[in-house]
């Protein structure tokens, strides 16, 4: 230890094996999230590598400083990318490429885009702006969407570096004499040492301000807070601190570090069960998982915590690959997932091994290498070698150009063509070839017709194949942009047919009735209704408590309020309007989203929500007609891919609809039925229960897993007519 140490905060030991081993316990629980979902709150995971990272990272600051006396800010910046860039480079390449290869040119295209701004570290920002639900897994999600994090962790070190020298330099550092006489011409010089106590405050000033916005932005947008370096600096501040700290936990006693160090485990892999999507985070809850890793680092410094759980040479190696395998993970995840299933066991028991082994192979062959090696460091070149070196990276340079204008000209030329389909592996059968839906609109039984043939088809119609590709496949129609919330001073905008029809009909409930509206508006003005749409995404028709997300749990914020005040509108604007007929939609997520004191009955909950909204209208209407849900299906973008088959993106009538259409029938059991009716359209989706095809004849039927195309929409506005003749609409 050198002279003046006692001033000094390094602990004289930089590598930690229990540190190392810790990474690879924590991958584990990554991967095992990602993959199964299990444990719910393996996020934790990623609070620990990020008090890691600020721990770690300071470290190695600080100890550069009480070497020379300052920081080297391009060493600094050379190490860095020498570590990191190129395992995060090769698996971007990789990824945009086989994204090409395996989906549809629209998806792919943004993939590629995803890609570009994870080169540039702002991945999260990319994602934020693109109002990415980071725990929307049912929606298709980008294979580098888990960029977010180095992204967070690379701006930290675009600014750490400067911020802790700025902090250092303003406030003085002094020289260490050395013991003896003060006078002597031959008196030693020792290294700087600073007063911390001024980088100590910046750290903590800059730590408390961002855990006080990651309290506060959960609770204003949750999709974002999660993805933003604003929320999350805090959590390597915390590191940071724990690092100037050292010279103290080195004086814990012996019989306390593996107390605190096994506990501190315990926290984490604890925190990572009891913690769900559905909780606000960061917020209070990070401390959990921070405080835990807290605990950990302090009990190895200067010691053995003999937490063997991280020093065992598996978890060591873990740890050793975990940023190459965190890296490779998640693309793997995504695109075995699509290619297979997520229920198949080439997936379960498949991806994460396939991740290891390309995470091994990189680890060794690129990452490690490069890393050691002496790349990007300043060496002494005669001129000649510097000319040659300049020609050298001109002829590098050039030919990169050519393959990106190349690879730019192959994507847009991609990009204008609808790719063929792939030959699937069982030959068609006879007559599988789907049938086309007829020009014009399409009655009850030539859709049933489409919808059958389509069920039994053995490969994909061009024209789906191009809405694809193009990304058209949109819900709603024009009235999407300006009628999914119900507009305060545009109604007029949200209705369909002529002011002079002679009679009015209302559409309520969420996104799901939305969709609805192109074709039914269309059957609805054959009858001689004027049809005013009315929805609120989110919000369904049935008059309960939802959580106003696509999954049960803890509420996004402003619900359930923000449906029950749209409700209460849109009951006193029907009184305003004594329409002749009210159409309601809801989707089947929303009879899962209600909030329910524990124990209730959703079926019942859901009957006697439709029988209060029934009976809150029924003064201001004669009729009340509920359209069933839409059966899910399979979201297009997430099981299409270029090899795969139209089976693949099959879904069925599932127990959710048939309670949800129980319970409409319920209602009507407790209702006048000539007031209000339930209307099942399962014909229109779904050759039986168990075969609801992607699309009908050469359309596409839904845009995700629920929502009907406008196209398709449009074609069910003969089918619509008959059906709601049939309910006695006249």
């Amino acid at each position: 230890m050198p002279v003046g140490s006692g001033l000094l905060v390094h602990s004289g030991k930089a590598f930690r094996p229990d540190l190392e081993g810790i990474r690879g316990i924590a991958l584990v629980v990554i991967l095992s999230a990602h993959l199964i979902e299990w444990p719910t709150g393996g996020f934790v995971a990623l609070d620990l590598f990020f008090v890691l990272s600020g721990y770690l990272i300071t470290g190695l600051i600080i100890r550069e400083y009480e070497r020379s006396s300052t920081i080297s800010m391009t060493g600094f910046y050379r190490r860095r990318i020498r570590r990191l860039a190129p395992a995060a480079t090769l698996v971007i390449v990789v990824t945009v490429a086989a994204a090409f290869a395996i989906f549809p040119t629209a998806r792919a295209v943004g993939v590629a885009w995803d890609g570009f701004w994870s080169m540039l570290l702002v991945a999260n920002w990319n994602f934020v702006f693109n109002g990415t639900d980071y725990f929307a897994t049912s929606l298709p999600q980008s294979p580098l969407l888990h960029y977010w994090s180095l992204a967070v962790e690379e701006q930290f070190y675009l600014f750490w570096p400067a911020l802790l020298l700025a902090a250092l330099t303003l406030f003085g550092a002094r020289e260490v004499a050395a013991a003896g006489r003060p006078h002597s011409p031959r008196r030693e010089v020792r290294p700087k040492a600073a007063n911390y106590s001024a980088a100590v405050a910046v750290i903590a000033v800059v730590s408390i301000l961002s855990f006080a916005w990651g309290v506060i932005q959960p609770l204003i947008d949750p999709a974002v807070s999660y993805l933003s370096t604003l929320t999350r600096i805090w959590e390597l501040g915390a590191g940071a601190l724990l690092f100037f700290g050292n010279k103290f936990w080195r004086r814990l006693p012996s019989v306390s570090r593996p107390v605190l160090a096994w506990t501190g485990l315990a926290i984490v892999l604890a925190a990572s069960v009891v913690l769900t999507p559905d909780d606000p985070y960061p917020s209070y809850y990070a401390l959990i998982p921070i405080g835990a890793t807290a605990m950990i680092i302090v009990a190895g410094v200067g010691g053995d915590s003999k937490l063997y759980a991280a020093t065992n040479p598996v978890a060591r190696y873990l740890g050793q690959i975990s940023y190459s395998a965190y890296l490779w993970h998640w693309p793997v995840i995504v695109f075995v997932g699509t290619l297979v299933g997520r229920e198949s066991p080439w997936y379960l028991w498949g991806a994460v091994p396939l991740s290891l082994v390309l995470a091994a192979a990189t680890f060794h062959f690129v990452e490690n290498p490069i890393r050691e090696s002496t790349w990007l460091e300043p060496k002494h070149r005669s001129r000649y070698e510097r000319r040659a070196r300049r020609v050298r990276y001109g002829r590098v340079a050039s030919v990169a150009v050519a393959v990106v204008a190349v690879a730019a000209v192959a994507v847009t030329l991609n990009a204008g063509r609808a790719a063929p389909p792939q030959a699937t592996v069982a030959p068609p059968a006879a007559g599988a070839t789907p049938a086309p839906l007829p020009s014009g609109v399409a009655a009850v039984e030539e859709i049933m017709a489409a919808v059958g043939s389509a069920s039994a088809a053995q490969s994909w119609p061009d024209p789906v194949v191009a809405a694809i590709d193009a990304n058209t496949i949109d819900y709603g129609g024009a009235l999407q942009e300006t009628c999914l919330m119900m507009p305060d001073d545009a109604e007029e905008a949200c209705a369909i047919g002529a002011a002079d029809l002679p009679k009015t009909a209302v559409l309520l409930g969420d996104s799901v009735a939305l969709s609805w509206s192109p074709g039914l508006g269309l059957a609805l003005n054959d009858m001689g209704y004027r049809l005013l749409v009315l929805t609120q995404g989110l919000c369904p028709f049935a008059q309960v408590d939802v959580s106003g997300s696509l999954t049960s749990g803890e509420p996004v914020p402003g619900y359930p309020g923000t449906c029950n005040e749209h409700r209460d509108r849109v009951f006193e604007r029907l009184a305003e309007l004594k329409p002749d007929l009210v159409i309601a939609a809801d989707a089947e997520l929303e009879m899962t989203t209600m909030i329910l004191p524990d124990g209730a009955d959703r079926t019942a909950a859901w009957r006697d929500g439709l029988v209060r909204s029934v009976q809150a209208v029924q003064s201001s209407t004669l009729r009340v007609l509920a359209l069933s849900s839409p059966p899910r299906g399979m979201a297009v973008l997430d099981c299409y891919t270029r090899v795969s088959s139209p089976v693949d993106c099959m879904g069925r009538v599932t127990d959710d609809w048939f309670a949800q259409f129980d319970a409409a029938a319920r209602a009507q059991a407790q209702l006048d039925p000539a007031v209000f009716t339930p209307v099942d359209t399962r014909d229109l989706f779904c050759a039986t229960d168990a075969l609801c095809p992607a699309f009908a004849g050469d359309l596409l039927i839904r845009s995700d897993e629920q929502h009907i195309t406008t196209a398709y929409s449009e074609q069910l506005r003969g089918a619509l007519r008959e059906m709601l003749a049939e309910a006695g609409v006249g």
